[in-house]
């Protein structure tokens, strides 16, 4: 299984957590995840921890190309299609979705994935903490 690393609010890693969050809306997505799952580690941005604070599987990709956007994307994204349609600004967008998520107690350095600076959205790890 391929690992990610992927920077995300804390406002939305928060709900990632508590599970009200069920899909992660991407630009791109992990093309070497073609056999699913993938786990991915979240980087909380600052203010947050700015430290990877926990992970998540994405057991399925949805892609969405144009509104109107699949119930499944809008519902699990917690976003109004017309937010969606914002940040997609008029191009495919994939639904990474969540399983198994599990925030760890104390949020782990970027060190410990042999990285020095976080991603702007995401990288793939060559190595896990």
């Amino acid at each position: 299984m391929i690992s990610v690393l992927a920077s995300i609010r804390p406002f939305w890693s928060g709900k990632i957590f508590t599970r009200e969050k069920s899909v992660e809306l991407r630009k791109t997505y992990p093309r070497a995840a073609c056999g699913m799952p993938f786990k991915v580690y979240m980087y909380e941005t600052k203010p947050g921890a700015g430290g990877v604070v926990g992970e998540f599987i994405c057991w399925f990709v949805e892609r969405a190309a144009r509104r109107p956007y699949q119930i499944s994307l809008v519902d699990g994204s917690c976003l109004e299609p017309n937010e969606i349609a914002e940040y997609a600004k008029g191009k495919a967008i994939y639904g990474w979705h969540i399983s198994n998520s599990i925030k760890y107690d104390q949020p782990v350095p970027l060190e410990r994935f042999g990285l020095t600076r976080a991603p702007q959205s995401w990288c793939y790890l060559k190595k896990e903490a």
